[in-house]
C-alpha cells in the first residue's frame, strides 16, 4: 500500500456477505439481512418471528381521569359576559350559556365541561385569555377558572350534564 493514499483492502469480515463484498443485498451488513437479501445468513427464505401481543381484555385498561373545568365566579361580570363566553368556548346553547350563568352567580362555581386532562387544560386558558367585559367598567380582566379531578359518581354528577 503506497504512503498517502487511502486504499481499500478487503478483510476476512467484508468477505462474508454472499457477493463477496461483506455486506448482503439488504445493505444491513454481514449476517443481519432481516429477510431481504439473499445470503444463507438471512436472506428472503430465513424465518421472522414476531412477539405474540395479547389483547388487554376492556376491564383491565387504565381509564383516563376526567377532569372538570369549573368557572369562578367574581363581581366583575355581566351575564352577558358570561353566557358570550360560555358559547363561544364550550359551544353550548344560549339556554344552556343562561344556566350555567346562574350557577355561577349564585353558587360561587360552575361545572363548564368534563373532559380529559389536556382538553381540559385547553378550556381553562381560553376562559383566562377571554378578556375584560366591555359592558362592565370595572372589570380589569377574564374570569377565572380551575381544573380539578372529577370524582364520577358523586352527588353532584347529575348537575352537570357533562357525565364521567
Amino acid at each position: 500500500m503506497s504512503e498517502g493514499c487511502n486504499t481499500f483492502e478487503p478483510s476476512a469480515m467484508d468477505q462474508a456477505g454472499s457477493d463477496g463484498t461483506g455486506w448482503d443485498e439488504s445493505g444491513f451488513g454481514p449476517g443481519l439481512g432481516f429477510g431481504f437479501g439473499s445470503s444463507p445468513e438471512g436472506g428472503a427464505g430465513s424465518m421472522v418471528v414476531r412477539p405474540r401481543v395479547r389483547p388487554v381484555p376492556e376491564s383491565e385498561r387504565e381509564q383516563p381521569v376526567p377532569w372538570r373545568v369549573i368557572l369562578l365566579d367574581d363581581d366583575d361580570h355581566t351575564y352577558e359576559y358570561v353566557m358570550r363566553m360560555m358559547q363561544t368556548i364550550f359551544g353550548v346553547s344560549i339556554e344552556r350559556a343562561y344556566e350555567l350563568a346562574k350557577t355561577v352567580d349564585a353558587d360561587g362555581r360552575a361545572v363548564c365541561m368534563t373532559t380529559h386532562r389536556e382538553l381540559a387544560e385547553l378550556k381553562a386558558e381560553q376562559i383566562h385569555s377571554f378578556g375584560p367585559d366591555p359592558l362592565m367598567q370595572r372589570s380589569a380582566g377574564p374570569m377565572s377558572a380551575v381544573i380539578e379531578p372529577a370524582e364520577c359518581g358523586g352527588d353532584d354528577d347529575a348537575a352537570d350534564r357533562n357525565d364521567c
